[in-house]
């Protein structure tokens, strides 16, 4: 009887581990279910912190870790996406599920060489080839080299008729070689396949802009942000156009809210500063000026090198400041 009892005592504390086990493989699962639903509901900022609560149970949990890399993607968060996708191809991921993503974590990054070196269509299994094509023609476009970026989107193209990438890589690239009528035709196309999406028409105002058409522009700018209010480059470039056609409150509005919405990047306060100086709200002007050195400051200046932007507007900057020999610097 004793014996029955002691091998019972075993047979129990043999399974409570297998239970826990259970227990702790049902908690990391039911927390990466959770994140899915979450991110779908558009819940990021929550799906985030449950994805990385499934992780600390099972850092080898590999759906989390492509979740949690296309979660950093989605805010903006470039140096933490190519971490986890890059971490998720060590535990096995496959690269085909893997390699756009990444290419995007590395666009964010400015990183365009890198994309050369790694977004590559060299396998037979890839099957989001025409995609791979426009990731490197923006990476070629990008690094100043149009005729390849022209032949990367026209790779795309000819694998994906109707996709609108390529489409909006080739009207950049037709833009950047003066070549207004074929831009006009490109993004014609896309907005007859995509009538009501925020980015034809961002390209659209870029088009007519470069045309001369100002008011057509505004419309389209103003289209895009209809379409998708938190599109950055539509709202700077809307802002951009009314000091430009000195509508001065209006394009205090758009600088503003750019300027609470993206807090590292010094041009929003900047424009700020000139509507409001052109308002003769000088005191006001000014603080917007101090905000927008505090941000130019706290970036690197190797990523202030590599955008025309920032340089734009370190040499308006040093301007003001009657630093001529600085501002001339930027400029060149």
């Amino acid at each position: 009887m004793q014996h029955a009892i002691r091998i019972l005592t075993i047979l129990l504390c043999c399974l409570a581990p297998l239970q826990q086990v259970a227990a702790v493989e049902e908690g990391y699962i039911d927390l990466y279910e959770d994140a899915v639903r979450r991110l779908n509901e558009g819940e990021v900022n929550a799906a985030l912190i449950q994805a990385k609560n499934a992780l600390l149970e099972n850092p080898e949990h590999l759906p989390t870790r492509i979740l949690l890399g296309d979660i950093y993607l989605l805010k903006g968060e470039g140096a933490n996406a190519e971490k986890e996708l890059k971490i998720a191809l060590e535990l096995g991921a496959a690269r085909d599920s893997i390699l756009l993503p990444l290419g995007d974590s590395l666009l964010l990054q400015r990183k365009f060489q890198e994309i050369l070196e790694t977004v590559i269509p060299n396998t037979p299994q890839l099957r989001r080839v025409a995609e791979i094509y426009t990731l490197r023609g923006r990476a070629y476009y990008e690094l100043g080299m149009v005729e390849q970026a022209r032949k990367g989107f026209e790779q795309a193209r000819e694998l994906a008729p109707d996709s609108l990438g390529p489409l909006f890589g080739l009207t950049q690239v037709a833009l950047r070689q003066n070549d207004l009528y074929e831009a006009e035709q490109l993004i014609a196309r896309a907005r007859s396949l995509a009538p009501n999406n925020a980015e034809a028409w961002y390209n659209t105002a870029q088009v007519l802009l470069a045309s001369g058409d100002a008011q057509g522009a505004l419309a389209a700018y103003s289209r895009t942000i209809e379409l998708r209010e938190r599109h950055m480059r539509a709202r700077l470039g809307r802002s951009r156009l009314l000091l430009r056609m000195r509508r001065y409150e209006s394009a205090l509005a758009d600088a503003q809210w750019a300027a609470e919405n993206q807090k590292y990047d010094p041009e929003p306060p900047f424009l700020a500063s000139q509507a409001l100086l052109a308002l003769g709200r000088e005191d006001e002007a000014q603080e917007a000026l101090k905000e927008s050195r505090s941000r130019l400051t706290q970036l690197k200046t190797e990523f202030v090198n590599s955008r025309p932007g920032l340089l734009r507007v370190a040499a308006m900057l040093s301007f003001a400041d009657n630093n001529l020999e600085q501002a001339n610097y930027y400029l060149t």
